[in-house]
């Protein structure tokens, strides 16, 4: 049980509030007197930071500190350690009742857990929503970013298909090229010039022939040179005809007519008979030596002819393309080589000829060029190429197909670094991977959605638990609860929907449905501290029976209670059911039930602040609020003091005056159109009723801010306290003689 409120302190109205020690200890039962604004809700709200584990909202930086029966003291620190206690307050019904304003029938969520339930399931829907949307737009950019990047493969292997015209060749067929450069695709971007040879390898359509190579045998001439000046050097002995030596044709010519005319007698030319030894003559001229000179000069003349060469070079067109070049430079040079050589070759055939018209005649030799090593390199440089042309032939297909490879490969590298291929398919990666976390989000959300509709499906069971308090309250089925298929509740009123709920009737519903939570099977009543803070605000005097009987039936077995009101009917109901648990005679006994009176306090012009005190013993004795009244302001007359609160004389005075003008004055007109009947001083009834009219109403801030001073109440006290004197002085005396009495009567 809790013993007591050891301290408060800038938690609302209380500040700097410490427990009187002259005050009894709270009691297993527990009644709480205040007027509005007394700070009544404040206590519970203390209260209800235990219940919740947690500090206030609107108090953050206030202290408290409570008591428990073994001395254990627990303060805003170690809300954990207290007794299970259930508070029912405003705040209770604003957190537990969510009356929806947006619809004509009220439509409302019942219940801090299915409050939370139902906000959890909105929110949760919200948040499905939201991640479903999150998802679509994730999948749909995941998509786009697919679309996109599979066009661009298709078409860039469309293009190439078509530019090296090579079948089949897909996106897939491209794919693959791009993985195969995934690492360094710059090592397979081709240079300018190896880009171009290969494309002409692949453009290329004509497969050519193969080409035999070159094959020239070039001897060194000067070999040639001692025979040639040897014979050159010989002349011939013979008779010699001038006229022959000197004419070389003619020479010739008699030379062949000796042929012909050997054994003739006659000239074959003129027909006429040939002179007497004139062949004989001719034949002195043309000696054997003569002969064997000339024998040898054609020798030699045939020996260097064959040295000649007489290769012809094929056509650079029947090479390739990429060959011709070449190709045609080194051909014009070695044509241009043999062409000398054949030259020096004639060079010496010229010589040898002119040797045989001047057989008798020594000769002289012009050395040959020797060098011909360029006509060899150049040579073995056009078989190279040849070699090249006839290589290619053999492996066309090959190198063709290489040729493709090489460019597929080039294409795919230029792709990849124009493209940011890879960079685009971790964007894609990335946002899959996203969409998985999504996904599993949203599988999360759902399964918090069916978990948390299965709860909401088991707590709705407890609606016909709450239908039966709301009976046992209304005392009648005036009221009930009809579960809505989305786990909602409507309230009915007989068959239709309840509308136009008053105040009243929606605190009788908050706090049956408190009373309702009361047997959940997290409670056990036993263990429970429950406190009740005004459950009569805005119920009419129907309820007020309903309220206290419901009160006394179900909470007599808690660990401990606490009641909190402003209504003095209900305030003398309790008081009854207190005294039948232990009426004052018993106080032998440890008293079960302690009463308070709760007041705020502005003392010489301070900050408010709430205290607790014990339950003036007039309030005890009577029914009425009326002596309670006449007894304070009774009391400030006889003993005026500046400490006294002067906060609260002001709306004490004007209760007082309605209640007494009230019964003296029983007709329907105001307060004051009822003060001339009571005041006949003028001045005097104006300064009571600016009093107070000007001072009571202590929710005006404007008003709260400014303090009656004291000698102004003083007077004002002692205008009305003689008016009710002199108008019945009878009912004055009884009314004294009355309060003596709660000097004698103590609590329990």
């Amino acid at each position: 049980m809790i013993k007591k409120l050891n301290k408060a302190d800038q938690f609302g109205i209380f500040q700097k509030y410490s427990w009187d020690n002259n005050l009894s200890d709270f009691a297993e039962y527990n009644l709480i007197y205040g007027w509005n604004y007394s700070g009544k809700t404040i206590l519970s709200r203390i209260f209800r930071c235990f219940e919740l584990n947690e500090i206030h909202k609107d108090y953050l930086d206030g202290s408290f500190e409570i008591e428990d029966a073994d001395g254990k003291q627990i303060d805003q620190n170690k809300l954990e350690q207290s007794p299970a206690i259930r508070v029912f307050n405003s705040d209770f019904i604003k957190e537990n009742f969510k009356w929806d304003e947006e619809e004509i029938e009220p439509i409302f969520m019942l219940g801090e857990e299915n409050i939370q339930l139902q906000a959890n399931l909105k929110e949760n829907k919200v948040k499905l929503e939201s991640k479903s949307n999150e998802i679509a737009q994730i999948a749909q950019t995941i998509s786009e970013k697919k679309d996109n990047i599979n066009h661009k493969l298709t078409q860039k292997a469309g293009e190439i298909r078509e530019l090296l015209n090579t079948y089949p060749y897909t996106k897939s067929h491209f794919e693959r090229n791009i993985e195969a450069v995934k690492d360094n695709p710059q090592d397979f971007s081709l240079v300018p010039k190896d880009f171009q040879t290969y494309l002409q390898k692949v453009s290329s359509t004509e497969k050519k022939d193969t080409i035999q190579e070159i094959c020239l045998t070039v001897n060194n001439l000067e070999d040639f040179s001692e025979p040639i000046e040897q014979l050159l050097s010989k002349t011939v002995v013979a008779q010699v005809i001038e006229k022959l030596k000197e004419n070389k044709n003619l020479s010739d010519w008699v030379k062949k007519g000796i042929e012909l005319h050997k054994e003739k007698t006659t000239c074959e030319f003129c027909g006429n008979e040939l002179p007497s030894g004139l062949i004989e003559n001719l034949n002195k001229h043309f000696s054997e030596d003569y002969e064997s000179l000339i024998q040898e000069s054609d020798k030699i003349i045939n020996t260097v002819e064959r040295e000649k060469i007489s290769t012809s070079l094929p056509d650079e067109a029947k090479l390739y393309k990429e060959l011709q070049r070449d190709y045609k430079t080194l051909k014009n040079s070695v044509e241009e080589e043999i062409k000398i050589y054949n030259q020096e070759i004639d060079n010496l055939k010229t010589v040898l000829e002119n040797k045989k018209s001047k057989a008798f005649n020594s000769l002289t030799l012009s050395k040959p060029n020797s060098n011909h090593d360029k006509l060899n390199t150049e040579t073995e440089k056009i078989n190279q190429i040849i070699q090249k042309h006839n290589t290619k032939s053999e492996n066309y297909d090959d190198e063709k197909k290489e040729a493709v490879a090489k460019l597929c490969l080039h294409y795919a590298s230029d792709f990849v670094i124009k493209e940011q291929y890879f960079e685009a398919l971790q964007e894609i990666t990335d946002k899959e991977t996203e969409l998985a976390s999504r996904q599993s989000e949203q599988k999360s959300i759902e399964k918090n959605i069916i978990k948390i509709e299965a709860q909401l499906s088991e707590t709705v069971k407890g609606a016909e638990k709450f239908n039966e308090y709301l009976k046992l309250y209304f005392g009648r089925d005036d009221v009930v609860i009809q579960v809505t298929p989305e786990n909602k509740f409507k309230l009915y009123r007989s068959k239709f929907e309840a509308k136009n709920l008053s105040e009243g009737e929606k605190t009788a519903i908050a706090f049956s449905y408190f009373m309702a939570k009361l047997d959940d099977k997290e409670t056990s009543l036993n263990d429970t501290v429950v406190y009740i803070d005004d459950p009569i605000s805005s119920l009419d005097s129907n309820h007020l029976f309903n309220t206290y009987s419901f009160i006394k039936t179900k909470l007599d077995n808690c660990k401990q209670i606490f009641i909190s009101t402003h209504n003095f009917e209900f305030l003398n109901l309790i008081k009854d059911w207190f005294y039948d648990i232990q009426s004052p005679e018993k106080n032998k006994k440890k008293p079960k039930w302690s009463c308070y009176l709760i007041e705020r306090n502005a003392k010489n012009n301070e900050e408010f602040s709430s205290q607790l005190v014990p339950l003036p013993a007039v309030i005890l004795k009577f029914k009425s609020e009326y002596h309670f009244l006449f007894s304070i302001v009774y009391q400030f007359y006889s003993n005026p003091k500046p400490d006294e609160d002067l906060y609260n004389l002001p709306n004490l005075v004007r209760r007082y005056l309605e209640s007494f003008l009230g019964f003296k004055i029983p007709r329907s007109v105001g307060l004051k159109k009822k003060l001339p009947e009571l005041i006949d001083n003028e001045v005097h009834r104006e300064r009571v009723w600016k009093f107070i009219s000007q001072y009571s109403h202590n929710s005006s801030l404007p008003r709260s801010l400014n303090f009656p001073e004291f000698d102004e109440c003083a007077e004002v006290i002692k205008i009305v306290v003689e008016a009710v004197r002199n108008k019945d002085p009878e009912h004055f005396d009884i009314l004294v003689e009355e309060g003596k009495w709660q000097k004698l009567m103590t609590q329990p």
